[in-house]
């Protein structure tokens, strides 16, 4: 199984933001096909640029079988990094470590 994670908007501002991540499985070839994984306890977290560490609860994406969803708020500005810690290995694509640069309001 690989994962890609995003947010929403891909450059937030303080404040609210929709936060998830998306499971493929890896062809042979190299690519990567959508996987829908119905149930997995994935373990997400954002680190502030000071280190700090928020718990971002996900859930299974209704309207995307392939997503899992939460929500965050952002309370400052800085490149923030998401990350699932209870999935690797984090290699690109398949388990990858999100940076996000959050700017003022």
């Amino acid at each position: 199984m690989c994962i890609r994670l995003f947010a929403q908007p891909a450059e937030p501002h303080v404040g609210a933001t929709q936060v998830g991540l998306r499971t493929y499985v890896p062809l042979v070839s190299g690519a990567l096909r959508p996987w829908n994984v119905r149930r997995y306890p994935f373990r997400v977290e954002a680190v502030s640029p000071t280190g700090r560490v928020h718990r971002i609860e996900v859930r299974h994406s209704r309207a995307n079988p392939y997503a899992w969803v939460g929500s965050f708020r952002f309370p400052k500005m800085g490149t923030w990094t998401i990350r699932v810690t209870n999935f690797a290995p984090y290699s690109k694509g398949c388990g990858e470590i999100l940076r996000v640069r959050v700017s003022k309001a």
